[in-house]
């Protein structure tokens, strides 16, 4: 999972290698993309969080935008009654 961030602030969450690829259609890339690659065009790699422990009464969602801490995007969860 990746995020698109320009200047450090979310731009498309979640974005994918595709989505790069449709976005610049005159453009070769190689079959296999690294992060630094896909840095180059503003492509980040998102780590997900564990889930949290919840009860039956509630529920889990996945954030829908992913923060970044320390050079690193991630995306938690929200828990609701």
């Amino acid at each position: 999972m990746y995020v698109k961030a320009i200047n450090d602030v979310v731009d498309t969450f979640p974005y994918y290698v595709n989505d790069l690829k449709a976005d610049n259609p005159n453009t070769s890339f190689p079959d296999s993309m690294t992060d630094e690659t896909l840095e180059s065009w503003d492509v980040y790699p998102v780590v997900v969080e564990d889930q949290p422990a919840h009860t039956d009464n509630q529920t889990v969602s996945l954030n829908d935008t992913p923060v970044l801490s320390e050079g690193v995007w991630s995306v938690g969860w929200t828990i609701r009654s």
